[in-house]
């Protein structure tokens, strides 16, 4: 199915894309009363919408935009498979209030995943492509770091009410694939990555982890260029919601409290910085 100018599809029940559907000057919209399942390739020069209002929806295949920004909705369970390729120039917004599955690769300056406070896991062997800044040196306030407020920031930026990581989730940057890259999750209820040599891989990765639950904790691999703690709960947690703990190097296990621990390949300067911007 191809239209110059745009192409819409609009379905009832269940709905499954096993060709290409694509535009070359125009948009492809997407939309379905029940579940929905891309196995072949949807491409619009101007953007992809793809909505879901009843079911599931199942990425497999590729999705990609030249010019434009691709929109996934769904209501039910939003799964993006191994096999899958979202790509766009300019952003990716992903939507589902319940249930997020995300694997294959995420590609874009700026991909935003709305969860809320539902539940999201990343497959083993995901990649995430994305844009952002590397951080700047001192210590930053919770209003000046990275987040979807600013709507010209790039990154990878997650609000979820609990994040599992499987595997791997391997971190590049954009234009080039060693460009300083964010990737940002805001958790209401936890994060578990795997354990090393699993979890997150991002040389040029300034990870964000927001905290936003008393008895939420943040645990497993990870190996970035820089690491940020952002506390916004109640009681303890709110002492240090002003301020951001920051390894320079990142410690294999993500500390469970505020309070920064010492990281032995660290230089003396960082963990003094460290403990400057955290405290109980």
């Amino acid at each position: 199915m191809s239209g110059q100018a745009g192409v819409t599809t609009t379905g009832v029940g269940l709905m499954t894309v096993a060709g290409t559907i694509t535009s070359a000057g125009g948009t492809v919209g997407i939309t379905n009363v029940g579940s929905f399942t891309a196995l072949g390739t949807i491409q619009g020069q101007a953007g992809v919408t793809e909505t879901v209002t009843a079911g599931d929806m199942s990425q497999f295949g590729l999705v990609t935009s030249a010019s434009g920004p691709i929109s996934l909705s769904d209501t039910g369970v939003l799964s993006i498979g191994n096999t899958a390729s979202i790509i766009s120039t300019t952003s990716i917004t992903i939507t589902d209030l319940n249930i997020i599955n995300m694997g294959g690769l995420l590609n874009a300056p700026r991909i935003v995943v709305d969860n809320g406070k539902g539940a999201s896991n990343f497959l083993a062997g995901t990649t995430i492509q994305t844009g952002g800044q590397a951080r700047p040196p001192g210590v930053l306030t919770l209003e000046q770091l990275p987040s979807t407020k600013n709507p010209t920031q790039t990154g990878f930026f997650l609000t979820t009410g609990s994040l599992v990581q499987n595997g791997t989730l391997t971190v590049v940057g954009k234009p080039t694939l060693t460009s300083p890259n964010i990737v940002r999750i805001d958790a209401s209820s936890g994060i578990q990555f795997a354990a090393a040599p699993g979890g997150v891989l991002g040389p040029n990765t300034w990870l964000i982890l927001g905290l936003t639950d008393n008895n939420a904790k943040a645990a497993g691999g990870i190996l970035v260029a820089r690491l940020d703690a952002a506390f916004t709960g109640q009681g303890t947690a709110a002492r240090s919601a002003e301020r951001s703990a920051d390894w320079a190097e990142a410690p294999r296990r993500v500390p469970p409290t505020s309070r920064p621990r010492r990281n032995p390949r660290s230089r003396s300067t960082a963990v003094r910085s460290a403990r400057s911007t955290a405290s109980c």
